[in-house]
């Protein structure tokens, strides 16, 4: 088992391909270093302890297909309009604190991405 803060060193890992480290101790916020694997497609942090925002810059991740994030104390509201989340098959944010639906799937979230940006 894991703790403590994830590791802020994802600069040098441009070719990972997926973080699976759910279920462990994890705590703090999740680093927006993950961004710098472009190939990043499986993003699998479900209960931890992460709290604070989901960074918007993970869902700009052209390859994130999975993104998992349930059970932590995440807060704030999720950045649904980011583009990046039409490539998202399977995305679970469920059991958090955040604003809004507490589980939305993919082609719902693009959905309501599309009508937030029609009306402004």
């Amino acid at each position: 088992m894991f703790f403590g803060d994830i590791p802020d060193k994802f600069e040098n890992l441009s070719k990972l391909y997926e973080i699976i480290a759910g279920y462990n101790q994890f705590s703090s916020k999740i680093p927006k270093s993950t961004v710098f694997s472009e190939r990043l497609a499986i993003l699998g942090l479900a209960g931890n302890r992460l709290d604070g925002n989901i960074p918007k810059e993970i869902l700009e991740l052209s390859d994130l297909r999975d993104l998992r994030l349930a059970q932590n104390s995440l807060s704030g509201s999720f950045p649904i309009e980011v583009g990046g989340l039409k490539q998202v098959g399977f995305l679970d944010i469920s059991n958090n604190q955040l604003a809004g639906a507490s589980w939305i799937s993919a082609n719902e979230a693009e959905g309501r991405a599309r009508k937030n940006a029609s009306t402004n």
